[in-house]
């Protein structure tokens, strides 16, 4: 029997503000997956481009050309809307650059 897999609010919410900052470039995010054993995140790519992310339970990453290119955790932000916030600005960035 496999475990049902919960996201948090933090990782609903950073999916879904992500979604919408890609959206106004006509970009969005595929091939996304549920994975993890300890902790479920989200793996997703941005379409047409090598930008990979990662979202976890309370901290984000991404990869471009399967390097890390940005690791955003929670001990380095005031809280979890500005971390998500940088996040964001990040991927969008690296999506612009």
């Amino acid at each position: 029997m496999s475990a049902t897999r919960v996201l948090t609010d933090f990782q609903q919410e950073c999916e879904r503000e992500l979604c919408s900052a890609l959206a106004a470039r006509d970009q969005s995010l595929t091939e996304r997956i549920l994975a993890g054993e300890r902790e479920t995140y989200i793996r997703a790519s941005v379409s047409g481009t090598d930008i990979v992310v990662y979202i976890y339970e309370d901290e984000a990453q991404f990869q471009r050309g399967g390097k890390v290119a940005g690791r955003f955790e929670n001990q380095g932000f005031s809280d979890a809307d500005a971390l998500k916030k940088a996040f964001i600005n990040g991927v969008i960035h690296a999506y612009d650059s």
